[in-house]
């Protein structure tokens, strides 16, 4: 397993498309929300979540994202977001697809 924390910012908000092997789970840490949009790539399905603190309003402090799965995220309000990842297996840059 793997772990890395990034910070999305108004500067810059969104994570772009991409999609890995590895099963992933996110972590919201600290700041404002996320919205995380995932596309199964077998199959097409479409699901949205909101990463975040407010359990109350359905913000949801963990995501797993399924291997094989484009996702992207970006800051809904809010000067920033930290947000953490688990990659299991570990992360390895040939198991990655960017988005075009």
């Amino acid at each position: 397993m793997t772990s890395i924390f990034y910070l999305l910012t108004k500067d810059s908000p969104i994570n772009h498309w991409h999609k890995n092997k590895s099963d992933i789970i996110h972590y919201h840490l600290q700041g404002a929300s996320i919205r995380m949009l995932l596309i199964n790539a077998a199959t097409g399905e479409f699901e949205e979540h909101i990463l975040g603190q407010d359990v109350f309003k359905g913000e949801k402090l963990q995501v797993l994202v399924p291997g094989n799965t484009w996702k992207g995220c970006y800051l809904l309000d809010g000067e920033y977001c930290l947000t953490s990842e688990a990659v299991s297996p570990g992360f390895a840059y040939e198991d990655m697809t960017l988005g075009v």
